[in-house]
């Protein structure tokens, strides 16, 4: 059968494929026929636009996909045929996932297009699970878009006292509309006069960085307390001139924890991750 998909050819193009595709699953595969696919606008644009150093080309984009089951291996007991289903797969309009990757059913209620930016929460979650809370921390979170938001709405509700920031008003009304409490924009003086202001001069205990860009990084070390958590959420892409030694020195004079939270990467502190895991009893 034939099947349509995107791919980047190389940098700044993208293309509508009409390719041959085997419809067959393996045991322990299924086939998905796709309904809707989710955009990512970090690392998909970054591959779209080379600024992912990793990027490698022709590129296959995507990894949110929701769409019904139509075939199953002959090893695969659930999800059953006809299942709406949340996986990790590219946008194409057919696909095949194995069952020891991530596939997570999709209740009828939702609409798939919300059941695919989900992915996003999982995301954002990253940062709740790689921190470690304390008590009633003070947590600045840097970057209000989707995944900062979300993050913020995250750390808020396992207990953290917020603070959004980011300098677009909108992203922090919308934050604001979300439960998020505390919100602030500005130059990075300003920010950092703001949290000063609202932690009483203790600032954040857990600082993290939802935009993935290394001059927000260094931004958000400032606003980072003694003995605090610097967690990055995002992946830094675009390089920043800077003096690393001064960096290097505020973490190590400070005595803050620097951690990458990478969704797919397994937790030193739960041992899990979200991207290989399944709900389903499969074999």
């Amino acid at each position: 059968m034939r099947r349509e998909a995107i791919i980047f050819p190389a940098p700044n193009r993208a293309e509508l494929h009409s390719e041959e595709f085997d419809p067959r699953p393996g045991p322990h595969e299924v086939l998905i026929e796709t309904e809707v696919s989710f955009i990512s606008t970090g690392t998909e644009l970054a591959h779209y636009t080379a600024q992912e150093p990793r990027a490698r080309y022709p590129w296959r984009p995507g990894y949110a996909n929701v769409g019904v089951v139509r075939e199953r291996g002959d090893r695969v007991r659930a999800p059953e045929l006809g299942a709406r289903v949340l996986t990790y797969s590219p946008h194409a309009s057919w696909v095949k996932c194995r069952t020891d990757r991530m596939i997570v059913p999709v209740p009828e209620r939702l609409e798939p297009g919300i059941a695919a930016a989900s992915i996003m929460a999982g995301i954002a979650a990253a940062g709740l699970v790689y921190a470690e809370v304390r008590g009633w921390p003070w947590t600045a979170i840097f970057g209000l878009g989707l995944v900062g938001n979300l993050a913020a709405q995250s750390f808020q509700i396992a207990g953290c006292r917020v603070i959004g920031i980011d300098p677009l008003a909108r992203r922090r009304e919308l934050a604001r509309l979300c439960g998020v409490e505390r919100t602030i924009g500005g130059g990075p003086e300003e920010v950092l006069e703001a949290i000063r202001e609202l932690t009483g001069g203790a600032m954040a205990s857990i600082s993290v960085d939802a935009v993935g860009h290394s001059a927000v990084v260094t931004e958000a070390l400032q606003a980072t307390a003694r003995f605090g958590q610097l967690i990055l959420l995002g992946s830094p892409r675009v390089p920043v001139k800077g003096d690393l030694t001064e960096l290097l020195s505020e973490l190590h004079l400070q005595s803050i924890t620097l951690r990458g939270a990478l969704q797919s990467t397994p937790s030193p502190l739960s041992g899990r991750s979200s991207r290989r895991s399944a709900p389903f009893s499969l074999h």
